[in-house]
């Protein structure tokens, strides 16, 4: 299914169109409905970036990839006859936290592995990806995306960090 066109209409405008969640959707909904605080379906990735990298362009350029492909806005909701349905809602916009942090690699590292990537995400709630940016005394810089397996896949990392370096380059 490509995501892209699905949400347009002929003439390339943006719309709001509901769809049922695929069964496999549909299983990790059920899955987290029985137990909430399982984070076995999230999609975490960490990169180390290192040297002369410009963290408000950073910053910019994971806000703009994010907000720019549609999934990633993707809303999971019961309607009023108790089905459960997706939607994409354009409305919403995600942010990318900058974070100085005093901790050293290896501790951010285990920090970061240990809470932040087992955050579970509310599906009918949540925004269904996490960013942020983590800026060391050591110069060194983590980038952070985790992204509810619900909406993505592990075949689609490269993709989405392909584009993201595309924005960062500009």
């Amino acid at each position: 299914m490509n995501w892209r066109n699905l949400f347009l209409s002929k003439r390339g405008e943006k719309v709001k169109k509901v769809c049922d969640l695929s069964k496999g959707q549909y299983d990790i909904w059920v899955q987290s409905l029985l137990d909430p605080k399982n984070s076995c379906y999230n999609v975490p990735m960490l990169y180390k970036a290192t040297g002369s990298i410009e963290i408000n362009q950073l910053q910019s350029s994971v806000q703009q990839t994010l907000n720019s492909i549609e999934i990633f806005k993707t809303e999971i909701f019961k309607t009023s006859e108790g089905s459960v349905r997706q939607r994409i809602n354009n409305d919403k916009m995600i942010s990318v936290d900058v974070i100085n942090s005093k901790l050293s690699l290896e501790d951010l590292t285990a920090q970061i592995a240990e809470v932040e990537s087992k955050k579970p995400f509310i599906l009918e709630k949540d925004l269904l990806v996490r960013a942020s940016i983590y800026k060391l005394q050591d110069d060194n810089i983590l980038l952070f995306i985790n992204v509810s397996h619900i909406i993505f896949d592990g075949l689609s990392i490269n993709l989405l960090f392909n584009e993201i370096i595309k924005n960062y380059t500009k």
